[in-house]
């Protein structure tokens, strides 16, 4: 059951990339640049950032208003922090300032971005509940914890070793396991 879970997972996490790629695709078209503004682990695929190119899919658009209505509008939307949205819409008005989009206003990207977005988001939403299941199941097997207190490895590798290796007891010394492995 786990190793289904984990290749229901990994096949999800392909459906995934694809989305990225094809974001990026626009990303790259409408908002030239945006990307590098962000560092980080979630950098621009972060919830804000996100929200943010959603509600104003061309840098006109996002320009058209201040930065403290932005800044409310996503506030209220994701209920983040006032600062720490005010501090990534700041960096992205910034950006968009400097910003020469391949596209107008009235053009067919700017028009699909927020759906494409959207489409990113919900995978991304799927790709989390499906690991946290994952993780779930296999803490029930009673070395999950071993595994997991492996310098380098955390839930989700543990989780996820142990649904491709299936019963670990059946191996009768470590180099048995790496040469399955």
């Amino acid at each position: 059951r786990l190793q289904k879970m984990n290749r229901r997972y990994e096949k999800e996490v392909e459906f995934l990339k694809m989305r990225k790629v094809n974001f990026r695709n626009y990303l790259d078209i409408i908002y030239p640049c945006m990307d590098k503004c962000f560092k980080g682990k979630s950098g621009i695929y972060g919830e804000v950032p996100l929200e943010i190119l959603k509600k104003y899919p061309h840098p006109a658009l996002l320009l058209k208003h201040r930065e403290e209505t932005v800044v409310k509008a996503i506030v209220k939307k994701t209920n983040h922090n006032t600062d720490f949205v005010q501090k990534i819409v700041h960096t992205m008005y910034e950006s968009a300032q400097h910003c020469y989009s391949g596209v107008d206003l009235e053009d067919y990207e700017v028009a699909v971005f927020p759906e494409v977005i959207e489409e990113l988001q919900n995978q991304m939403i799927k790709c989390e509940e499906i690991l946290q299941e994952l993780i779930g199941e296999a803490r029930k097997v009673p070395y999950f914890e071993c595994v997991a207190s492996i310098v380098g490895i955390g839930k989700n590798l543990a989780a996820r070793l142990i649904a491709e290796l299936g019963d670990m007891t059946r191996f009768n010394n470590r180099r048995q396991l790496a040469a399955f492995a």
